[in-house]
């Protein structure tokens, strides 16, 4: 009897809690919505800001590149309406001694290395040893420019052979293509002023292969470990991996966003934050 009766009051009650309890148990299905959705604005939020924020570095890169694209366009165009007016050799090259020297007053002292390759011969701000007997036909910076005449092209990041040292080369050819004029770009010059990362945030900007050109990050990698993580990153954005998936592992094992934008050139503005 006693069994039935403890049955009975705890059936009855039970009945009776059925409506908190199912409100209750609404409550937690709505709590847990809601933080699905809350969780789900945050990282779209999150996404949008970070690859605004990728845009905006893009932006800056490009407009450095727009202002060394205008400088050596005027260059050669310079340098082609001088020698079709029939200039002597000692004119052009004093022409060229300023013309290098106003650079240099321009963008900064060693922001980028001038010369020029005019009728076989180089003309240099910085001459080196050796010149005159450098295979410039076979450098990725006068091929590029002869494959593609008055346009200024930028190579990827590689070791230059004189100085042993990674640059990048603005070029345009001109005079149908018997002159190249060309920028050694120096990585490590670069400044940007838009820059300002928040505690843990990093930011690189890389060519097509994933080899760096700017960095500005407090990760504790080495300069191996660093490039096979960009050059990851950056196969992955090739791939469209980072479009479906933007969270990765970086090489301490913790999860990091990686947002990017890529340039008319093929760079990429790569901006790296902590998942939490």
């Amino acid at each position: 009897m006693k069994k039935h009766k403890k049955r009975d009051v705890r059936r009855l009650l039970l009945w009776r809690m059925r409506f908190p309890l199912c409100a209750f148990a609404v409550l937690g299905v709505l709590a847990l919505l809601g933080t699905w959705i809350l969780r789900g604005t945050m990282l779209r939020n999150a996404y949008e800001t970070a690859t605004a924020l990728s845009r905006s570095y893009a932006a800056e890169v490009q407009g450095n590149l727009n202002v060394y694209e205008t400088l050596l366009t005027f260059g050669a165009s310079a340098l082609e309406d001088r020698m079709d007016k029939g200039e002597s050799q000692e004119s052009l090259e004093e022409f060229l001694d300023m013309y290098f020297s106003r650079l240099a007053e321009f963008l900064g002292d060693g922001v980028v290395d001038p010369y020029v390759v005019l009728e076989r011969e180089i003309l240099a701000a910085n001459p080196w040893e050796g010149d005159a007997g450098y295979d410039y036909a076979s450098a990725p910076w006068y091929q590029q420019a002869m494959e593609a005449p008055g346009t200024v092209v930028f190579t990827q990041v590689y070791t230059d052979v004189i100085y042993n040292r990674p640059v990048i080369t603005a070029a345009q050819s001109f005079l149908n293509g018997r002159g190249v004029a060309a920028f050694d770009i120096l990585p490590e010059r670069l400044r940007f002023d838009t820059v300002e990362l928040a505690e843990g945030e990093s930011f690189f900007l890389c060519d097509q292969t994933g080899a760096i050109i700017y960095q500005d990050t407090d990760l504790d990698f080495s300069q191996e470990e660093l490039r096979a993580y960009l050059a990851d990153l950056v196969g992955q954005a090739q791939s469209g991996t980072l479009e479906a998936n933007p969270i990765l592992r970086d090489t301490e094992g913790k999860r990091r966003g990686v947002y990017y934008t890529q340039m008319d050139n093929g760079w990429y503005s790569i901006l790296t934050v902590p998942y939490r």
